[in-house]
């Protein structure tokens, strides 16, 4: 099936082919019963989908909400997400709204998470990391945040912002048609679904598509508060969709949550390290150039005479929002120098360019 979003405009209204007159016909509708709530706002992107269409487990949600006040939409480094997400182009963090990285950068810049990395933050990461009391900005917590940003794709029932809740059967949207067939690849694969919200909407959805001997759907007992947790697991559920078959699709350990001991030089906590520059960690290295000002100059040198123009990641290009060296003080660090150093570097080379090995010798070079 061809994806309406793939050739989406690149300016406002942001509406699918065949899309805009349901929205001024619903919009109208609730002009004239005054349920302002309810209006979609085309001035924001749409969020059909959130992530990696693949991913082992599938999230039924409602539309993503709506915050006037909210500016992440309007930075290009999210817009050019939300594109790359509408296309199915791969990220970093499929699920980009728990990137840790552009989140930090807003954080910079307004002092203010985004509501959306919050949102998801506070309903899908936080209810794993609670219940077994990691503490947030931890290699640990990175690696669940990065575990769940992989391997969770979201559908939503209607496509657009708005403030209320709104199910997708009564607005009658031609685009949803593309979003209920990704629903149905998902049920042939063999992912497990998980109905967040409006289960009398998505139950038929599921029931008339074929479904893979190991797919199991299961509908999360509180759709008010939309959390994805062990206490929102259905009392007494049996089948293939437990919820430790949850932490299974997620890739997520059962020792990542439960051991005492967190051994920070494993594979996995690096990569959560160095794929996860921003966030409480930072915290450290910022405290380390205040401790160590003679590394300031250092970082002023290899910034002004940097010549690369291979990056890891192209979509961080955070030269369109910065001239300056903010990013670079809250990238990475830990109490072990030599780990501190490879994430630094690691980090460093993903947001300007070049190779680890490239900025440990111009940092070797430069004279403290």
């Amino acid at each position: 099936m061809n994806n309406p979003w793939e050739n989406i405009r690149d300016e406002q209204p942001y509406v699918a082919p065949g899309d805009e007159i349901a929205i001024q016909r619903w919009n109208q509708e609730m002009r004239e019963k005054r349920q302002e709530a309810a209006r979609i706002h085309k001035e924001f992107l749409a969020e059909p989908y959130l992530g990696n269409p693949d991913a082992p487990v599938v999230l039924l949600n409602s539309n993503p909400g709506y915050d006037s006040e909210e500016q992440a939409h309007q930075e290009p480094d999210y817009r050019s997400l939300s594109f790359d997400n509408l296309r199915h182009s791969p990220l970093p963090y499929p699920l980009f709204w728990l990137d840790p990285v552009p989140n930090g950068i807003m954080k910079l810049l307004t002092g203010m998470e985004t509501s959306e990395y919050r949102w998801w933050y506070n309903h899908v990461v936080r209810p794993l990391l609670q219940p077994y009391r990691i503490a947030e900005g931890t290699l640990r917590a990175q690696t669940v945040q990065r575990a769940i940003a992989q391997n969770v794709f979201v559908v939503n029932s209607c496509a657009y912002h708005a403030q209320a809740l709104l199910r997708g059967d009564a607005l009658n949207m031609p685009s949803q048609v593309y979003s209920e067939y990704l629903v149905a690849r998902a049920m042939a694969r063999g992912a497990l679904v998980l109905v967040l919200r409006f289960d009398d909407y998505w139950l038929p959805i599921l029931q008339r598509n074929p479904q893979h001997p190991k797919t199991s759907v299961v509908v999360l007992t509180d759709p008010n508060a939309a959390f994805v947790s062990s206490n929102s697991w259905p009392p007494d559920f049996t089948g293939g969709g437990s919820f430790e078959d949850y932490l299974a699709a997620l890739d997520i350990a059962t020792g990542t949550l439960t051991s005492k001991e967190w051994p920070t030089m494993t594979d996995t906590a690096m990569r959560a390290l160095m794929d996860s520059p921003f966030g409480s960690i930072g915290r450290n290295t910022r405290q380390f150039l205040r401790d160590h000002a003679e590394y300031q100059p250092v970082f002023e040198e290899i910034y002004s005479s940097q010549e690369w123009s291979v990056r890891h990641d192209p979509y961080r290009d955070f030269e369109r929002t910065y001239k300056k060296l903010a990013p670079i003080l809250g990238l990475a660090s830990h109490s072990d120098g030599s780990l501190w150093w490879a994430a630094l570097f690691h980090a460093v080379c993903d947001v300007y360019g070049g190779t680890d090995t490239e900025w440990c010798r111009k940092f070797s070079s430069v004279k403290l």
